[in-house]
């Protein structure tokens, strides 16, 4: 089996771009990957792995359970938390995901970046 690198980069950009562009993931299990399990949304049609759909879901659990604090709004992010700097928030403890920033597992890579 000879694999195109080009069309499998082709492949893994446009979903990307697809899970990027969906607002709200509704991931259902699909039967043609036994193990490891795939996972594909049914608004956008972006394919994850179980561990990001958990790591997603256990996000907007999070997010959900957070109280509404005054001046601080919890949104999806715009790119990859790792990669892009935090947003600024009317409180300085309070990352853009509406955490404790201290806590937060989301900006943790990049604050150990930015402390090098």
């Amino acid at each position: 089996m000879v694999i195109d690198p080009k069309s499998l980069l082709a492949q893994v950009q446009a979903n990307h771009r697809a899970l990027e562009s969906c607002p709200d993931h509704d991931f259902q299990r699909e039967d043609r990957h036994p193990m490891p399990a795939r996972y594909r949304c049914t608004r956008c049609g972006g394919e994850a792995s179980l561990q990001f759909v958990s790591g997603y879901q256990q996000g907007r659990a999070h997010s959900a359970a957070l109280p509404a604090k005054e001046g601080v709004s919890v949104t999806a992010a715009e790119s990859d938390p790792t990669t892009s700097a935090p947003a600024r928030q009317s409180r300085a403890e309070i990352c853009r995901h509406g955490i404790d920033r201290n806590r937060c597992t989301a900006c943790e890579p990049l604050a150990r970046l930015q402390h090098r």
